[in-house]
C-alpha cells in the first residue's frame, strides 16, 4: 500500500483567507487508488506529495477500485517534509458515498472503466438507486455552500 503519484491530481485552487500571505491559497485534489481507507488514512501516506499539501486542502478519493470502491473526503490537517496527515471528513458527506464510486467507475469520459456494468435501470432498484444518488448529490451541494460560506471558494 503506497502512494501512486499517477492517481493524484490538484482539480482546483479553492481560495486564501488572507491573500497577502505567499502560500496561502488552498487546493481541491482528487485521488485514485486500488489501496483501501484503512491504507489511506495511515499517517503519511501522502508524504511523497507533501510540497503540494497544506493544512486545509480537500483530497476526493476514489478508493479500492480493485475490490469494493468507495468515495471518501479527506481534509490535510499537517504537512511538512517529516509528516503529512488526513482526516477523515464525515460532517457534510455521509450516507450511500458507493453510489458516487460507481457512478465515477462507469463513467468512461472521466477516467473509469466504462465496462459496460451499469445497472439496469428498469430494475426495482432503480427507484433506490436513483434516491442514493439524489442525497449524495444534496449533500455535495451542501458542502459546496459550506464552502463557499467560509470563504474557501467562490460563488458561482
Amino acid at each position: 500500500m503506497s502512494l501512486e503519484k499517477s492517481g493524484f491530481r490538484t482539480i482546483a485552487h479553492i481560495g486564501t483567507v488572507d491573500a497577502s500571505l505567499a502560500g496561502s491559497v488552498r487546493n481541491i485534489h482528487a485521488y485514485i487508488t486500488n489501496d483501501d481507507a484503512a491504507g489511506v488514512e495511515t499517517t503519511d501516506y501522502f508524504l511523497t506529495l507533501y510540497d503540494r499539501l497544506k493544512i486545509g486542502d480537500v483530497i476526493f478519493c476514489s478508493l479500492d477500485l480493485d475490490g469494493t470502491p468507495t468515495v471518501r473526503l479527506y481534509v490535510v490537517t499537517a504537512s511538512s517534509a517529516s509528516s503529512v496527515t488526513i482526516a477523515r471528513e464525515t460532517s457534510v458527506v455521509t450516507g450511500d458515498q458507493t453510489a458516487i464510486a460507481a457512478l465515477t467507475e462507469n463513467a468512461g469520459a472521466i477516467g473509469g472503466t466504462n465496462d459496460g456494468d451499469l445497472p439496469d435501470l428498469s430494475s426495482p432498484d432503480a427507484a433506490t438507486n436513483a434516491a442514493a444518488i439524489r442525497e449524495v448529490a444534496a449533500k455535495l451541494n451542501a458542502l459546496q455552500a459550506a464552502l463557499v460560506a467560509s470563504g474557501l471558494l467562490a460563488a458561482s
